[in-house]
């Protein structure tokens, strides 16, 4: 905090998380803290696990002007969706989450939702399928394969009820990510 750094405090321990928060709250001002590829505890329904934060946590780090990064291995748009909506609404007014991919070779993609139909190169849908030589990969059919992808991801999210919403917030990030920023350099003592 010292060196205006931004924390992430994915990772820790429940108790680490909380004497964390609990530092970031006792500064001057407050001071931002991160979690960059997460979600609600239970929001789900099966991720019960402390890695996961709970409604409060995310309350106090959008209280911090802190940021969330929304995890998305495994999920299909409608629960990406449901998740980044659940923690929006815990930290609270005006705080903005973004997308925290995290599936890098250890962790598996986003599968396609039932029922998805993201369309590729039309005028009203410009997106081009993915491509290698050879072979091609429809969202629809193998969800994201690969980082190339998450614009058919996002399309997808896109097409449900509520996902202009969230593409709208989102559009926030980049300001909100430099407030954010800013606040942690020059609240730093």
């Amino acid at each position: 905090m010292k060196k205006g750094m931004l924390i992430n405090i994915d990772h820790m321990s429940q108790a680490s998380a909380n004497a964390t928060i609990a530092l970031a709250q006792s500064q001057r001002g407050g001071y931002p803290l991160n979690s960059g590829h997460n979600g609600v505890r239970g929001a789900l329904g099966s991720d019960t696990s402390e890695r996961s934060f709970t409604r409060q946590q995310y309350q106090q780090i959008g209280a911090l002007h802190g940021m969330a990064g929304i995890g998305s291995a495994k999920l299909n748009s409608t629960l990406w969706l449901l998740n980044y909506t659940t923690v929006i609404q815990a930290m609270g007014p005006g705080a903005v989450a973004g997308f925290g991919t995290d599936f890098d070779g250890m962790e598996f993609g986003m599968p396609p939702r039932l029922g998805s139909a993201v369309q590729y190169g039309t005028q009203a849908f410009p997106l081009q399928m993915s491509s290698d030589g050879n072979k091609s990969w429809d969202y629809n059919k193998v969800g994201v394969a690969h980082y190339g992808m998450l614009p058919d991801f996002l399309q997808d999210v896109l097409s449900l009820q509520g996902g202009a919403a969230l593409i709208s917030n989102m559009n926030n990030g980049g300001q909100y990510f430099y407030d954010t920023w800013y606040m942690a350099e020059n609240g730093s003592q």
